[in-house]
């Protein structure tokens, strides 16, 4: 098996199981000091930050360069996935049961 691959599929299994339970802990009642979106904003700001590293480590290594074009997608596409995406799933978190949405 390639190396490559076994490292990403101990990452999706993470990231599955992250994600996941975030939504039980989000309604349990003794953990309700945190709110929704402040988790959300706060789990992409982290992701992008961890992220950010490692992309520039590969784009060096591969010598790709980015364009004008491939940031705006980049903002684009962050913004359907964080604005929208997952201001609606919190929102299904916050008004539905967690087994559901997760």
């Amino acid at each position: 098996m390639n190396k490559d691959f076994l490292i990403g599929c101990i990452c999706i299994a993470l990231s599955v199981t992250i994600f996941s339970t975030m939504e039980v802990f989000l309604k349990l009642p003794a953990v309700g000091a945190f709110d929704p979106m402040q988790l959300t904003l706060e789990r992409a700001f982290v992701g992008g930050l961890l992220l950010i590293p490692v992309a520039r480590y590969f784009l060096k290594k591969h010598r790709v360069k980015l364009t004008k074009r491939d940031y705006g997608y980049f903002a684009f596409s962050g913004f359907l996935t964080v604005v929208l995406f997952m201001a609606l799933f919190q929102l299904a978190v916050t008004f539905g049961q967690a087994n559901v949405v997760a």
